[in-house]
């Protein structure tokens, strides 16, 4: 168990994870902001309106997010907090399983679920850097 302690004790593990959580939202984001008609069509499909600003109000929140999360230090607490909400929000209104049957219902709580990590994943990244940029241990 030491081994794998003093391993992960390692100071690149860290930006290493902030870039991992980063990565789908800097993808998701790029894409949608190079095709964004398919992205507005996207939100649309979804019965947000106006699905232009829902669309723009995604690429920022996505591309933000990853860059102050990659960013580190407090800035990493404002992306982590920003993707959290977003994700949550996203997960709710779109990923709705309950209200689907059979195989669609599983893939899509599947994906509800993955993403209900995600948010836990950031919320712990919010909280390990807070007490880090106050000093604390990370415990």
């Amino acid at each position: 168990m030491q081994i794998i302690e003093n391993l992960f004790a390692k100071s690149f593990w860290y930006p290493l994870a902030r870039c991992a959580l980063a990565a789908v939202f800097i993808y998701s984001g790029i894409d949608k902001l190079v095709h964004f008609d398919a992205a507005t069509a996207e939100v649309a499909g979804f019965g947000f309106q106006p699905a232009s600003l829902f669309a723009a109000l995604t690429v920022a929140s996505q591309l933000l997010g990853a860059a102050l999360l990659i960013a580190g230090g407090r800035a990493a607490i404002l992306g982590a907090l920003l993707l959290a909400a977003f994700t949550a929000a996203v997960t709710v209104l779109v990923h709705r399983f309950w209200l689907l049957d059979g195989i669609d219902q599983v893939r899509t709580a599947s994906t509800f679920l993955e993403h209900v990590g995600l948010v836990g994943g950031f919320l712990l990244l919010a909280h390990h850097q807070a007490r880090l940029s106050r000093g604390a241990p990370a415990a």
